[in-house]
């Protein structure tokens, strides 16, 4: 297992007028846009949510996060479903109605690579400065931040709003103790209480917790997990029979309908390592919230298969539990599959099953050592408590209007 993410970020050149490749785009990218986020911006948190082809859970996603942003980027790239309407695009622009100046609301055209992690033959894809890559659109979104944090929504993601309402807070109290620099000292110091942040997480409040990791390490990114909910492939939709391809029109069906809480309470939750990618909890490098400046952009990486962003100059702290349900699973076509409450368990009997008598069977999969010592941390230290955020998000039965 490596101890670090090998990723090299490009050292690009912003003297010129514009960042894109396609200079004549409307979706082009002025350097000058990108260098705003060196500007100094209002005390906040800006949210960024990109999406396609997310009729199932957008809009849980959306209610669910935005209580705790002070604005949320939302850019869609189309998909025109049977009937001929983008109705992902449609969620977006009601919700935008709904909460209306705290939405701003992109419509991205160019094609570019899929959610599902298959790329339209097109060599611009890895190409960062590309109206057709996925990281050019992501930045996309990320050069319209008002706010001085950003943090990064996923469309398959139902949030838990009081728990980030109490990250929010614990945040925007502490950036009173933020830096540009950390000198000589703080970097000692933060090398001497590392070993100690385990152990302050279980006995000080988030509050007091974020104050101290903010003074002692000056800029912060806040790692935030969340915990994977999916179906059962033996037992989906009422005992479908027709192999895979049965299963997946009848997931079709569901995806392409508003996600009921009712559904919710019928998953499960993969304790064994499933397609030797998915496990209990997802997030990591990819998910927190930090304070981004010109050289925090988003990278597509050909060989790695992965767009994430460059956290130069901040001191990662990915031990702060889960902050959401994942449904990406169910997207994929990746159900849970062979013994119940071995290789996987309902969310039900999950809420009433102690963590300690679950975590012998609880497989963690991470290329690198941060990631995967984050995974374990979040399963020992904070997962039990995290279970009353879960039940939380399961009480109604369908979405508030």
């Amino acid at each position: 297992m490596k101890k670090s993410p090998d990723l090299t970020f490009e050292n690009y050149d912003f003297s010129g007028e514009f960042f894109s490749k396609e200079t004549n785009s409307p979706f082009a990218i002025k350097n000058s846009e990108i260098k705003n986020l060196d500007s100094k911006r209002k005390l906040g948190i800006s949210g960024h949510l990109r999406a396609k082809n997310e009729v199932f859970s957008l809009e849980y996603a959306i209610d669910s996060s935005i209580p705790a942003l002070d604005e949320l980027i939302i850019t869609i790239q189309p998909y025109i479903n049977e009937s001929g309407k983008d109705e992902t695009y449609e969620i977006a622009k009601r919700a935008k109605e709904k909460y209306k100046d705290k939405i701003k609301l992109f419509y991205y055209t160019p094609k570019t690579s899929t959610f599902n992690g298959s790329h339209i033959t097109n060599e611009n894809i890895c190409d960062n400065r590309s109206v057709h890559s996925f990281s050019h659109y992501t930045n996309f979104g990320l050069k319209e931040i008002s706010y001085k944090y950003y943090m990064k929504i996923d469309a398959d993601q139902i949030y838990f709003t009081q728990k980030l309402l109490e990250l929010r807070e614990a945040i925007l109290s502490s950036d009173i103790y933020t830096k540009d620099k950390r000198s000589f000292f703080d970097k000692a110091l933060g090398k001497l209480c590392n070993p100690f942040y385990n152990v302050l997480v279980r006995i000080l409040p988030l509050k007091t917790y974020i104050k101290l990791i903010t003074l002692i390490n000056k800029r912060v990114s806040f790692g935030l997990s969340g915990i994977q909910f999916t179906l059962d492939k033996n037992l989906a939709f009422n005992q479908i029979r027709g192999g895979q391809q049965g299963i997946e029109s009848n997931i079709n069906t569901l995806l392409n309908s508003p996600l009921k809480k009712s559904l919710l309470k019928k998953m499960f939750i993969p304790l064994k390592i499933h397609y030797d990618r998915f496990y209990c909890l997802n997030g990591g490098m990819d998910h927190y919230i930090f304070a981004p400046n010109s050289k925090n952009i988003y990278f597509y990486f050909e060989d790695h298969g992965v767009e994430t962003q460059n956290g130069i100059g901040h001191k990662g702290v990915r031990n702060l539990g889960c902050f959401w349900v994942h449904l990406g699973m169910i997207k994929r076509y990746f159900l849970v599959e062979g013994k119940e409450n071995e290789d996987y368990i309902s969310v039900e009997n999950f809420l009433h099953t102690k963590i300690n008598n679950l975590k012998n069977k609880m497989q963690i999969k991470a290329h690198y050592k941060p990631d995967y010592q984050g995974s374990l941390d979040n399963i020992s230290i904070h997962l039990e408590n995290d279970k009353k955020y879960i039940k939380e998000i399961l009480k109604d039965d369908e979405i508030k209007a």
